[in-house]
């Protein structure tokens, strides 16, 4: 970020994801770099931000038909070509050396030309219009680094862990683009219980919950509170850590959520002899707890019982990182009993370019605009909010295997595959309410479990046009080759779809 100096006067059906939970302030992971010593009672002003612009090229998604339309038009996302940007700004406000006031806003952001999406709407990225010039706050909130602790207090994102629960929004990603990150107004506190030299770190905190997976302030209009604990051990990249939380939430129709989530991370490594560095993390959590949001007439209230975890082993250096990640989110078979099981890891820990952030994004996305649509029924389906996905791994396992290699400064290369499996049935929470029968999204069988297989590469540049101006740009893309999860009715395949996306970006640090 830039510097000026001054002289200072005397946040239905996956319920688990977005319970957007957070360590201490010390320990959260945002993207924000390190801050320079301040000396005396100085006001120092770091200024940064990031215009991106892509052009995105996709095969046509295949999708459950519209009622009354033409199926053959309908049928599919619409969306083929297409241009999205953001203009991301971000400040960094110190006074003296113990005070620190952060923002961040995004002034564009969205759709900027080519096809727009049809029938997806519920979805949280918003493919059906363009995007318009406009300030869009994420972030502005106080550090204080006070004699028994860090005060935090705001709007603030935040991450933890391998991020696939609280994710930020603002972290890079392997392929693809961060698109949306949990926002919440917070009130913390982390310390050092055992000494400020000591390496064990323990926050308390409450939260307001803006934005997250399954809570939105400003479009539903729902209240969600949440009240935390943390502690972590270890300084740098190696660290063993744990928080719970416990969540009330309330929306417009006075449908309520309770619940309790824990969950636990770890991350250690060492130096080989060749310079680079081995490491293995973990990521694991677990909600329990109870839901009016997908009621219905026979279950006015249903248990919440979801897992997801994360592995990742692999070494990275200067020149090469090789890593292999798998993954799990429980499935649900039946979102009509007793119990909603389908776990949805944070679209922000993005797998892949296709299969999970775009075709199960759409599919998902599908279903929740079919279960509100008034040509159905007289109002729309209980939690049908709560169905899209936003590109997150839903009920799935899979491995992400990947590679980043640098032969010059300026450039990467990058090649990754995604090889994925249905931890439960495959079944269309819409058709399953409204026909009464289990099948896919397609309409097909729901019991085949095979999701397919993804390839993916990039080969990506930066530069540097002055100290602190950055240039970027690049190409990456995919093929994905459906399994039998996506046949439809008639036993015909999804296809292989393709993705291409041009990058161009430019950073102000």
């Amino acid at each position: 970020m830039g510097s000026v100096t001054a002289r200072r006067p005397p946040g239905l059906f996956c319920l688990t994801a977005a319970l957007a939970l957070a360590t201490s302030a010390a320990a959260a992971q945002t993207a924000s770099p390190p801050r320079p010593p301040v000396s005396g009672n100085r006001v120092v002003v770091r200024l940064g931000g990031e215009y991106r612009l892509r052009l995105n090229m996709m095969s046509d998604i295949p999708l459950r038909a519209l009622p009354r339309t033409d199926p053959a038009e309908s049928g599919q996302l619409g969306q083929r070509l297409w241009g999205e940007q953001w203009l991301r700004l971000r400040s960094d406000v110190s006074v003296g050396a113990n005070l620190h006031i952060i923002g961040q806003m995004d002034v564009l952001h969205g759709l900027a030309f080519g096809d727009l999406a049809t029938g997806v709407a519920p979805e949280a990225r918003i493919r059906g219009e363009y995007g318009y010039p406009g300030v869009r706050l994420r972030w502005l909130y106080l550090d204080w680094e006070t004699p028994i602790g860090l005060l935090r207090v705001g709007q603030m994102g935040f991450s933890w862990g391998l991020g696939i629960v609280a994710n930020d929004g603002d972290t890079p990603v392997v392929f693809g683009d961060y698109q949306y990150g949990d926002l919440v107004r917070r009130v913390m506190l982390a310390t050092r219980p055992l000494g400020r030299s000591t390496p064990f770190v323990v926050a308390v905190g409450g939260d307001w919950i803006v934005r997250d997976q399954i809570a939105d302030l400003a479009r539903r209009d729902e209240t969600a509170l949440q009240g935390i604990v943390a502690s972590y051990y270890g300084d740098g990249p190696n660290r063993v850590g744990a928080y719970g939380v416990y969540r009330w939430q309330e929306n417009a129709l006075d449908d309520t959520l309770s619940a309790l989530f824990v969950d636990v991370y770890a991350r250690w490594g060492f130096r080989d002899s060749a310079g680079g560095r081995i490491y293995g993390a973990v990521e694991a959590a677990y909600a329990t707890g109870s839901t009016t949001y997908a009621r219905t007439t026979e279950r006015p209230e249903q248990s919440i019982r979801q897992l997801m975890a994360v592995l990742q082993v692999g070494r990275t250096s200067p020149k090469l990182d090789v890593v292999l990640e798998g993954g799990y989110a429980s499935g649900d078979s039946n979102t009509e009993d007793a119990i909603q099981g389908r776990a949805t890891i944070d679209p922000d820990h993005r797998v892949g370019l296709i299969l999970f952030p775009e075709v199960m994004a759409a599919q998902s996305a599908r279903s929740a605009y079919l279960a509100q649509d008034p040509a159905l029924g007289a109002r729309p389906a209980r939690g049908s909010e709560l169905l899209p996905t936003n590109g997150g791994v839903s009920g799935a396992a899979y491995l992400f295997p990947y590679a980043i290699y640098r032969p010059k400064p300026w450039l990467e290369l990058r090649l990754g595959g995604v090889f994925a499996m249905a931890t439960a049935d495959v079944v269309d929470p819409f058709a399953q309410r409204a026909y009464s029968r289990a099948e896919n999204p397609r309409g097909g069988p729901s019991t085949a479990r095979d999701l397919g297989i993804e390839v993916d590469g990039a080969v990506l540049l930066h530069g540097e046009l002055s100290r602190d101006l950055v240039l970027s740009g690049g190409v990456e893309g995919g093929v994905f080759v459906a399994g039998s999860a996506f046949d439809d009715a008639a036993g015909q395949s999804l296809g292989p779809l393709g993705l291409v996306r041009f990058r161009v970006g430019l950073r102000y640090r």
